[in-house]
Order: structure tokens, then C-alpha cells, then sequence
């Protein structure tokens, strides 16, 4: 199966153990909003490489994330995308709630 026919077959799966290795990695109680993924293509001469482009929305400051702290979470994060067939390798962003619905017109419910 293709990363893309995973991603689209899997996708709340593949959100769900990204949180989880996050929380267990970081160490934090930080909400993640939202976790938005996409594959995308690097290209280097003659060469193509895909990887998942995974951004992270919470809900809080840069700071409470604690990513000086948590050494290792990326090659997790890798391994745990692995065990579920995904070969991509994984680039994440931590984005800000506030900072994401600025960029992206969002606009919080009243009520």
C-alpha cells in the first residue's frame, strides 16, 4: 500500500499514535487542537524523496512543550509511523492554536 492510500485509509489511526508518542516523548499535558498531515516531495538533483509533512496544533506557548527535554522523539515518532506501514519520513511543526487560526482565517465560535 502506498503512504497516500494509508494516509487516506488510516488516517485517524496514524493522528491517534502521533499523540500518543508525542505525550509519552514530551512529557506534557499541552491539548493538541489538531494534528494535519500531508505527504509531500523533496527534490535534490536528480533524485525524489517523499516525506510526511505533520503539523501540530495546540493549545498553549512553545515553551510548555518541553522539546529541549525530550531527546529521541523524532526517531519514535519515525519507528511508530513504521510499525503501521508508513515509509515516509516524518518532518514536524509545532504550531500554536492562536498563531494557526490567525494564518489560516479560522475564527473561534461564540456562544
Amino acid at each position: 500500500m502506498t503512504d497516500a492510500a494509508l494516509l487516506q485509509e488510516k488516517e485517524a489511526e496514524i493522528k491517534s499514535a502521533i499523540e500518543k508518542i508525542l505525550r509519552d516523548c514530551l512529557k506534557t499535558d499541552v491539548v493538541f487542537d489538531d494534528i494535519v498531515m500531508r505527504l509531500q516531495n523533496d527534490y535534490y538533483d536528480d533524485e525524489v524523496e517523499e516525506y510526511l509533512r505533520i503539523r501540530v496544533i495546540f493549545d498553549g506557548e512553545q515553551e510548555s512543550l518541553n522539546l529541549r527535554e525530550a531527546w529521541g522523539w523524532t526517531g519514535q515518532l519515525w519507528d511508530g509511523l513504521e510499525a503501521l506501514g508508513m515509509k515516509a519520513f516524518p518532518v514536524t511543526t509545532f504550531v500554536e492554536k492562536s498563531e494557526w487560526e490567525e494564518d489560516h482565517g479560522v475564527r473561534a465560535k461564540t456562544g
